[in-house]
């Protein structure tokens, strides 16, 4: 088992590695048992992702789409998928974080070829409501997966390999029918939010505009006001905000100087941080510091 944290490159993929070059599998456990938070911002990775919500409520959300993970809900993440999660109160969270090549072992090699490939070309996701019994079933190869990883038996990886084999050939053959088919609306608009989302998180801290994060895809304001609509659900202002709010939250959790943060994040006064930071955390940035500051 890992801890999770997140370290991002400009674009938003996720930099850490998960499992090591021999097995590039990671498990990962979030338990909050008191009141809390948990929220991860946009990111995407190269590697397949499965959550599975053992206690709580997770919302997960990908370009166009938002789930509402409840008690026995699991989710599947594709590759090179931006997606994002929040919760709140209580939970408790197991996740997956494979490389494909964990079940392919090669580009060249038929599993990759006729099946895994086509799947990550095809699919952005799977929700799993865990409400009938196909369902239940597959959740179960995902549970044995994860426990497998958590107890790191003597060949544990063998169980994690041929479970998450199962998982991936049951969400292909549900999908199979869909495999070629291309919606290049919807690739435009992934390759659209990319760009933007890059470029905000380049220069969020500086004092930037609609029109130049319209212009980091070549598109115009209005374009970019119904992407961010179509994709991600808010408008790109909106997105900005949260967006410097959650790596104030990250700063604070290492600093002291909430007026530094505030500067850091693109916000013009330490007074307008904290009004905006209490909208979307429900506390002030002072308390939150007191509750989450790590010991250094």
């Amino acid at each position: 088992m890992e801890k999770c944290t997140l370290n991002l490159s400009t674009n938003l993929r996720e930099l850490q590695p998960h499992g090591t070059p021999e097995f590039s599998c990671a498990g990962y456990l979030s338990e909050e048992k008191n009141s809390g938070q948990y929220y991860i911002p946009w990111h995407w990775h190269e590697e397949m992702e499965l959550i599975y919500t053992e206690e709580g409520c997770l919302t997960v959300q990908i370009p166009g789409k938002s789930f509402l993970l409840e008690k026995g809900c699991c989710i599947f993440i594709n590759s090179n998928i931006l997606h994002k999660a929040e919760t709140q109160n209580k939970w408790k969270l197991h996740s997956l974080v494979f490389h494909p090549k964990l079940l392919t072992g090669t580009d060249e090699s038929v599993f990759a070829k006729k099946y895994i490939n086509p799947l990550i070309k095809t699919l952005d996701s799977y929700f799993f409501t865990g409400k009938n019994e196909w369902e239940l079933s597959v959740i179960s190869n995902i549970k044995k997966a994860f426990n497998s990883v958590m107890k790191n038996d003597t060949g544990y990886e063998f169980t994690v390999r041929e479970n998450l084999s199962k998982v991936c050939f049951e969400i292909y053959n549900l999908n199979k029918k869909d495999i070629f088919k291309k919606n290049d609306d919807s690739d435009n608009d992934k390759k659209r939010i990319k760009l933007m989302v890059e470029y905000i998180n380049q220069n969020f801290h500086r004092n930037i505009s609609l029109s130049q994060i319209a212009s980091s895809a070549n598109i115009g304001e209005r374009e970019c006001m119904r992407c961010f609509q179509r994709m991600l659900k808010i408008s790109p202002i909106q997105y900005l905000m949260k967006h410097r709010i959650s790596k104030g939250a990250l700063m604070l959790e290492s600093s002291s100087n909430i007026s530094l943060v505030s500067r850091e994040c693109g916000f013009r006064s330490p007074s307008n941080f904290s009004k905006t930071f209490k909208k979307f955390y429900k506390c002030s940035p002072k308390d939150y510091r007191k509750k989450y500051k790590k010991i250094v």
